[in-house]
């Protein structure tokens, strides 16, 4: 998906000795909020680089994309339901979910999320 807007990144996920494991619900809203961010980040974000980090410790993984790209003022700007929906599937995990964008400098997207056992 990067590669055909030509937009520069950096993939960070963690080695295969850090594997949790996550009952399959948890791993598709997982799955699910990642695919969106990245989606909204190749489809708007005009960026040129980019970041997807995903890391494990104790019993939470944490996933951070950040762009370089236009931004957008989240006072303003509708969402469609993208956005809604990560912050639905967070909520049903008991997760953090933070969308930090400013107008001209970029978007990032956190979550923290709890991992259950499965």
């Amino acid at each position: 998906m990067f590669d055909g807007k030509n937009i520069q990144a950096d993939l960070i996920f963690p080695d295969t000795a850090a594997k949790l494991s996550m009952p399959m619900d948890q791993r598709r809203d997982f799955y699910l909020i990642f695919k969106e961010a990245v989606n909204n980040l190749t489809k708007y974000s005009e960026a040129t680089k980019a970041s997807v980090r995903v890391t494990t410790d104790h019993h939470m993984i944490h996933l951070e994309v950040c762009d370089d790209g236009k931004g957008f003022d989240q006072d303003t700007t509708r969402f469609g339901n993208g956005i809604e929906n990560m912050k639905q599937r967070a909520e049903k995990w008991n997760a953090t979910l933070l969308v930090k964008s400013e107008h001209g400098k970029g978007t990032t997207i956190a979550l923290d999320m709890k991992v259950s056992q499965a």
